[in-house]
């Protein structure tokens, strides 16, 4: 199933599919009439676009500005780093997790302790 960026054939849709697939660019300005305004702001919410859109209301008509943000790179992240967690916690809980480490460093001291205690005069 095709995005509407991508199925869409206005010009608008075009210049705004140009500023998501430039790896540089980090705002674009589109200058449109209120109608026009809407379609894009539509178009990058049911996308989910990473970006930002504010209307600025100086001159005629006023300005669409866009401005990429990293939010879908920072959810994945959150998710990656809450992944770890749990994999940290499985793995601690397990066997041979560091609860089990914690044991054997526990009778390891023990050990010496009972060994120096017979050397003891």
């Amino acid at each position: 199933m095709e995005s509407d960026i991508a199925a869409s054939h206005c010009e608008l849709c075009a210049k705004l599919r140009t500023f998501c697939e430039d790896p540089v660019a980090r705002v674009e300005r589109f200058p449109v009439r209120q109608e026009l305004r809407w379609h894009l702001h539509g178009v990058i919410d049911q996308n989910c676009l990473d970006m930002y859109d504010v209307t600025e209301r100086r001159g005629r008509p006023y300005t669409l500005v866009c401005t990429k943000n990293r939010a879908s790179h920072e959810r994945r992240l959150a998710g990656y780093a809450e992944d770890v967690a749990w994999t940290r916690s499985l793995a601690e809980s397990g066997p041979g997790g560091e609860s089990v480490n914690a044991f054997r460093a526990l009778s390891a001291r023990l050990q010496r302790a009972i060994l120096a205690a017979d050397d003891a005069p």
